[in-house]
């Protein structure tokens, strides 16, 4: 029960975000999607200290990725541009823009589904793993909530309301980023103590800032790197997962995972 009353409550939190953003309240929105990521992250650990992780979960699980990391960033940003609060957004209310702003959320929001559906056969092809295959929901989120909550922090910069203004078509990247076979370690446990004690340390640090809603600049930074580094090794170790790829793309071995799922 703990561990799903912390994806039921991330999933209400993802909701919460996306109303929040169709009233204007984007900082308030971005938070929110933050506060799902901690939240995200710690019920998993929760499942796995106390031995309570199910197929149940698994499940209850996507379904809360793609409210809190699929829907709520995809409608936080198009509300944003559309809303225009700020009065930057003009070329986006053009009819081309228009079309365009619409396409760009739903690519990321269509992106997030099909990235958690093959989250969820790889799963069940090769269990747990120890990489992801495409850029997981939970870091898309972050990229659109921090990238936004820190630009707005920084609004006397040009570079921050450029940032702003090419918003929808960062969704449209991450869309895409999430439905490729670009390999990201995931952040678990290491041979090495000085790194787990550095990845803690980074860790309780965050859950501290989101839970204070203060410092998104140390969020994103320490988003960034990790995504950096981690897509730089995916890429010379792309190799070794060779064998895992090619049998995530045989639609014949997926779809049978699928109908008995």
């Amino acid at each position: 029960m703990v561990p799903n009353a912390i994806t039921s409550f991330s999933l209400l939190v993802g909701v919460l975000a996306a109303l929040r953003a169709t009233q204007g309240e984007f900082i308030d929105a971005g938070w929110l999607i933050v506060l799902s990521i901690l939240l995200d992250k710690l019920d998993g650990t929760a499942a796995r200290l106390l031995g309570s992780t199910s197929d149940f979960g698994m499940q209850l699980d996507s379904f809360a990725d793609l409210v809190a990391f699929g829907v709520a960033p995809g409608v936080t940003v198009f509300c944003f541009i559309s809303m225009d609060t700020y009065g930057l957004f003009a070329w986006w209310h053009s009819p081309g823009g228009n079309v365009l702003l619409h396409a760009m959320a739903g690519v990321y929001i269509l992106g997030s589904c099909l990235r958690l559906a093959k989250f969820n056969v790889m799963t069940e092809l090769e269990g747990p793993g120890s990489v992801f295959y495409g850029m997981p929901t939970t870091y898309a989120g972050g990229v659109m909530a921090l990238s936004m909550l820190v630009a707005l922090n920084h609004m006397n910069v040009g570079f921050s309301v450029g940032v702003l203004r090419v918003l929808p078509v960062v969704a449209l990247l991450c869309g895409f980023a999430m439905v490729s076979n670009a390999v990201l370690p995931k952040v678990t446990t290491r041979t090495s103590k000085a790194l787990n004690v550095l990845q803690i340390a980074c860790l309780a640090l965050a859950y501290i800032c989101g839970f204070t809603r203060s410092f998104p600049e140390y969020m994103f930074c320490l988003m960034a790197t990790y995504g950096l580094v981690g897509f730089i090794w995916g890429y010379i170790h792309r190799g070794e997962f060779r064998d895992v790829l090619d049998q995530m793309m045989d639609s014949d071995d997926a779809e049978p995972v699928l109908e008995n799922a």
